[in-house]
């Protein structure tokens, strides 16, 4: 039968999972909280993931901590840089640039300014009508 070859497709899962924004000492508040629904497709060792964190974002306690999106669904075997959709800031000059970088099951976000890349604070989300857009593929 033709299933039988090397090439038949054997480790494909689709799935959802929840996505946390932390900051130590700060608390996030997005439509739905501070987490979302993630989801994924896994073929083989290769894992696509989507996730969306809406508008309205609010944070309460300590803004000047470093940022990262905790619960990816399966551990990457390497550290990737992902690249995010960050609402009004993609199109506003006097933001930064927001790139991610993927380590185990979490997403932590860096910025650039003028000339070097630097840890992202939980102060960079805190304002209305905020959306921040995650789609990456990764090897687990």
């Amino acid at each position: 039968t033709a299933n039988t070859d090397s090439n038949t497709l054997d480790d494909y899962e689709e799935g959802t999972f929840t996505a946390t924004m932390t900051s130590t000492g700060a608390t996030f508040s997005y439509s739905g909280g501070n987490s979302v629904t993630g989801y994924y497709t896994k073929i083989g060792n290769i894992v696509n993931i989507v996730m969306h964190f809406d508008s309205n974002a609010t944070i309460t306690g300590e803004t000047g901590n470093t940022v990262s999106v905790q619960g990816l669904p399966f551990t990457s075997s390497i550290a990737a840089s992902i690249t995010t959709w960050d609402g009004p800031h993609a199109y506003n000059s006097s933001y930064p640039h927001l790139q991610g970088i993927l380590s185990g099951t979490a997403i932590y976000f860096y910025s650039s300014g003028d000339t070097s890349w630097t840890d992202t604070r939980a102060s960079y989300f805190d304002y209305d009508d905020h959306r921040l857009n995650i789609c990456a593929t990764y090897k687990a």
